[in-house]
């Protein structure tokens, strides 16, 4: 089995993000860490694919945010669809 490098992961699941549809993501409201509660499905992925497409340059991937968000999201949901 080839492994690959956490850049790749990464890269990975920001594709994977982008493709999420609003249905994909858990009914509202849902913790999406302790102190942040999604209540609109809708607005919160536009604000993640937003951020995605911002690159690698963009102010929320510059601190990791964005890989950490992408990452628990894959967490919260990713992983059980496949």
């Amino acid at each position: 089995m080839a492994t690959i490098s956490e850049k790749e992961l990464i890269n990975r699941l920001m594709s994977w993000a982008l493709n999420l549809e609003v249905g994909e993501l858990p009914p509202t409201p849902w913790t999406f860490y302790s102190c942040l509660v999604v209540d609109n499905n809708e607005k919160f992925l536009k604000a993640i694919k937003q951020d995605i497409q911002h690159g690698p340059n963009g102010p929320r991937a510059k601190t990791g945010a964005i890989q950490a968000d992408v990452i628990r999201i894959w967490n919260k949901i990713g992983n059980k669809n496949q």
